[in-house]
């Protein structure tokens, strides 16, 4: 009874990956491709440690692009978690898993960069900007970062009124 618990123990965690759901970030077509037959713009899954198409492969994937994450303004898991189905984030033990593949920009052949800055209601400020290029050619940088500021959404009458819920962070 032992070994038969073993062997089916065994056999789940090498389903694992087969069961995981992998939210990857689609590729540009600026970025290389793992295998020479895939398009631009298609996604390649690595969850059994091989590169397949993602037609190939029998898992569920949950694919966003760059376009979508700007556009819906992601800038969190949670986030993450309201644009994919089934997608829950949290830090209790014992959940089944999956996998969330963030992949960065890379830095690039071109000196490129960007700014954004927005404005929102509570005093919300959100700056981002990032810069890359050659630093001569075998050498590539790209410097990215971002600052959320926003008041809160309520008053702590005990302490003058002050916010309870005030927003500062960095990246």
């Amino acid at each position: 009874m032992k070994q038969a618990l073993i062997g089916r123990l065994l056999a789940t965690v090498a389903a694992g990956p087969a069961l995981m759901l992998a939210t990857a970030q689609a590729q540009d077509s600026a970025a290389p491709v793992p295998q020479a037959d895939a398009g631009a713009g298609e996604i390649i899954v690595t969850a059994r440690k091989r590169d397949e198409r993602l037609i190939d492969v029998p898992v569920a994937v949950s694919a966003l692009s760059t376009d979508q994450i700007e556009r819906y303004a992601t800038t969190s898991f949670q986030a993450i978690s309201q644009q994919v189905p089934q997608l829950v984030i949290a830090k209790s033990q014992n959940q089944v898993g999956g996998s969330i593949n963030l992949i960065t920009a890379k830095p690039t052949a071109d000196f490129t960069g960007y700014a954004r800055i927005g404005y929102g209601n509570y005093s919300a400020m959100i700056a981002e900007a990032a810069v890359g290029g050659p630093i001569i050619d075998a050498i590539r940088f790209r410097l990215a970062g971002k600052v959320e500021a926003r008041d809160g959404f309520g008053g702590n009458p005990f302490k003058g009124g002050s916010d309870v819920d005030d927003l500062f962070r960095y990246m």
